[in-house]
């Protein structure tokens, strides 16, 4: 038996989390979710995910500061991080922060699935 792929949502928006986290289900994944920094944070250390999904505008810590401190701290520097941004400037941001990949809002599930699988076939 397989063992699940986790992965962690970090999104302040509801109805983007609940849309996302049943599509990552339905495509056999194990999904956590948070909606602000601080809880990004937490869940990173005690869920350990495989891959982590970040929206850089939430609540408390930015997404960039998320990204920036996952990628310092040793424990989490080889998990992907996708990150989500409506801004123009994405890959400027993907670029600064050092995470694995950008995506763009809105963007298409099936484009943010297929980016997901293929971050996790790297690390195989």
């Amino acid at each position: 038996m397989q063992v699940k792929k986790h992965i962690l949502i970090i999104e302040d928006e509801q109805d983007i989390i609940k849309i996302a986290a049943f599509r990552f289900r339905q495509a056999g994944y194990e999904v956590s979710t948070a909606s602000d920094g601080e809880t990004a944070l937490e869940l990173a250390g005690s869920k350990n995910p495989d891959l982590i999904i970040l929206d850089l505008n939430i609540p408390k810590i930015t997404g960039k500061n998320v990204c920036l401190r996952l990628k310092k701290d040793k424990r989490f520097e080889n998990i992907p991080i996708i990150i989500m941004t409506a801004s123009h400037n994405a890959e400027v941001m993907y670029r600064e922060t050092g995470a694995d990949d950008y995506i763009q809002k809105p963007y298409e599930i099936q484009e943010l699935l297929a980016k997901v699988q293929r971050l996790l076939q790297k690390i195989k």
